[in-house]
């Protein structure tokens, strides 16, 4: 449950955003591209498996970690910076 509402308010949030930041013109193309990268994210216990026989599950996992925590930094840095 504490996932499923994170990942709809990290949906909602995105989109507010884009809808804040995108000129009009490109705001249905950026909603779908946010869509389609927000969504691959299904794909992470495919790849996790995949990848299980180059290193061990807590490796992966504190990679992922590593790249979500560079991710939220990235966002928090520039999000509001350069408002329109």
């Amino acid at each position: 449950m504490l996932l499923g509402a994170g990942y709809g308010l990290t949906l909602g949030s995105g989109l507010l955003e884009i809808a804040r930041l995108a000129p009009p013109s490109a705001l249905p193309s950026t909603a779908f591209l946010h869509q389609g990268a927000a969504h691959s994210g299904f794909l992470t216990p495919l790849l996790l498996a995949v990848t299980a026989g180059a290193a061990p599950y807590p490796a992966l996992l504190t990679g992922m970690a590593v790249v979500g925590l560079l991710r939220l930094w990235v966002t928090a840095r520039f999000s509001r910076g350069n408002p329109p």
